[in-house]
């Protein structure tokens, strides 16, 4: 059986991480994308309202404010 090359902590390698980035916000930490669905994407990664964060209060699977702070 092959070896896997290790992981990220969170199960991602750092070389597919960083093209997420790059690919989803430009390393732009303060962007922020409204989809057709209503839902919007915030930060690095484009974290979606819809089922990851809460606008303007804590919510969603993670428990945070879309915003940040």
């Amino acid at each position: 059986m092959a070896k896997t090359r290790p992981t990220h902590k969170y199960g991602m390698r750092k070389t597919a991480a960083r093209t997420d980035m790059e690919n989803e916000s430009g390393r732009s930490t303060s962007k922020v994308t409204q989809l057709p669905n209503q839902s919007v994407s915030y930060g690095l990664f484009q974290i979606n309202s819809k089922n990851w964060c809460r606008k303007g209060r804590k919510g969603g699977i993670c428990n945070i404010k879309c915003e940040g702070k």
